[in-house]
C-alpha cells in the first residue's frame, strides 16, 4: 500500500517549527493512526534508526502520549521512556486529524472538532471550533482555567455548557488536567487544564480561528 506520509508531513509543516524532521514524524504517526498506538520498537523499525527525536517531538506536541504514568492519566504524569515494550498512544482527535491529513495534506482542527461534536449529537457542533479558539486565546503558557472555559462558553451564549464541554474535550484529547501545581490552582481559584499544542498552534501563531 502506498504511503501518504508526504501529505502528512506537509500538514505538520503548517504548525511545527523548522528544523523538525517532519518526514520521520509522519512515518510513525501514520502507523500509529491505524492502530491508535505504537511500540518503541515499531517506531525504531519504521525509521530504521533511533526514533528518539521523532518520539520526543510527538510527545512534546501531544501527538503521541506515553502509556506509562507516574500517578494519573494526565499528560503531565506520563513517563517518557525509550526502550522496547514502551507503548505510545495517540489521542482520539489526533487519530482523526492524522487520517484526514494523509488525504488532504492539511491540518484541519476546525473540521475535526465539528465532525466529532456533530457525531456526539451536540446541537452546538458548528460553534465548537470558535469556542475552542476563544479558549486557546485565553490560555497562558498553554494552560487555561475552568473559569476561562466557562467565560468562553458564555461569550457564545452557552451558560450551562462548560462542565460538559470540559469532559468531552478531555475525552478526545484536546485538554488534560494540570495537577502538579496546587499554588497555581489556588491562584486561579479554578481547576487548570493543559491545551493540546498541536490543536492551537495555528490559532496562536496566525491569529485565525481553528
Amino acid at each position: 500500500m502506498k504511503s501518504n506520509a508526504p501529505n502528512l508531513a506537509k500538514a505538520l509543516g503548517s504548525f511545527l517549527p523548522e528544523g523538525i524532521a517532519k518526514e520521520d514524524l509522519s512515518e510513525i504517526l501514520e502507523y500509529a493512526s491505524l492502530r491508535g498506538s505504537l511500540l518503541y520498537e515499531q517506531a525504531k523499525e519504521l525509521l530504521a534508526a533511533d526514533p528518539e527525536e521523532a518520539l520526543l517531538t510527538a510527545e512534546e506536541w501531544r501527538l503521541l502520549l506515553p502509556s506509562r504514568t507516574a500517578k494519573s492519566m494526565a499528560w503531565e504524569d506520563r513517563l517518557f521512556i525509550l526502550r522496547e515494550g514502551e507503548l505510545f498512544e495517540m489521542p482520539n482527535i489526533i487519530i482523526r486529524l492524522v487520517k484526514d491529513a494523509l488525504e488532504t495534506a492539511m491540518w484541519r482542527t476546525d473540521e475535526m472538532l465539528k465532525r466529532i461534536f456533530q457525531e456526539m449529537g451536540d446541537p452546538a457542533w458548528n460553534s465548537i471550533p470558535q469556542i475552542f479558539a476563544s479558549i486557546a486565546k485565553r490560555a497562558s503558557g498553554n494552560t487555561v482555567s475552568a473559569a476561562s472555559i466557562t467565560k468562553a462558553c458564555l461569550d457564545f451564549g452557552f451558560s450551562n455548557k462548560a462542565d460538559w464541554l470540559i469532559a468531552e474535550l478531555k475525552g478526545i484529547g484536546a485538554i488534560s488536567p494540570k495537577l502538579s501545581s496546587p499554588a497555581d490552582v489556588m491562584k486561579a481559584a479554578s481547576p487548570l487544564y493543559e491545551l493540546n499544542p498541536s490543536l492551537i498552534a495555528l490559532t496562536l501563531s496566525k491569529g485565525t480561528n481553528l
